[in-house]
């Protein structure tokens, strides 16, 4: 099975914001970080609408209603994760440093368009940039606080120190 490691950014995450992953042995996978309660498995509702088929006007009809209340549902429930995502980011940008407005931020890192406007997966984006831009200056200020000449000497020192402990320990 494929090694599945989720992210916080649906968007980056093997699920792709979806809940579950199909893995390599045709299995689903729950997503501990994007699955919804109101989600069922992927498949129950392809089942539901090839049923729809073999239903007269009046099944359909409920059946069509059930499923959209369902996507409604899960609609609301995705929407409240991806706020706490987005609030999750912020947390971070603010741990690392970051002072005044996260919205305002944001906005410069969603795409433009005249007609566009943003999804709430726009702005989990841009969050994620706005929360990595600070982690990184962070980063490299604690870099040079610590006489490093680069974030990456840094690295590499910090590498060292548990490659070492590693060592001791089992020797």
């Amino acid at each position: 099975m494929k090694f599945f490691q989720p992210t916080l950014n649906p968007s980056t995450c093997p699920c792709h914001g979806k809940g579950r992953f199909l893995s390599d042995r045709d299995a689903w996978v729950v997503c501990p970080t994007h699955k919804v309660p109101s989600q069922g498995h992927p498949e129950e509702r392809s089942v539901l609408v090839d049923a729809m088929d073999d239903m007269d006007a009046a099944e359909r009809a409920d059946a069509v209603a059930r499923l959209a209340a369902l996507d409604a549902r899960i609609d609301e429930e995705r929407l409240a994760l991806h706020r706490r995502i987005y609030a999750q980011f912020r947390a971070a940008a603010r741990e690392c440093g970051f002072e005044g407005s996260f919205w305002e931020a944001c906005q410069y890192h969603l795409p433009c368009g005249r007609l566009f406007d943003p999804s709430s997966q726009d702005w989990i984006d841009a969050a994620e940039s706005v929360a990595r831009e600070f982690a990184d200056a962070a980063e490299a200020r604690q870099a040079e606080a610590d006489g490093f000449r680069s974030v990456l000497e840094a690295r590499l020192a910090h590498e060292t120190v548990l490659e070492e402990r590693e060592r001791a320990a089992q020797g």
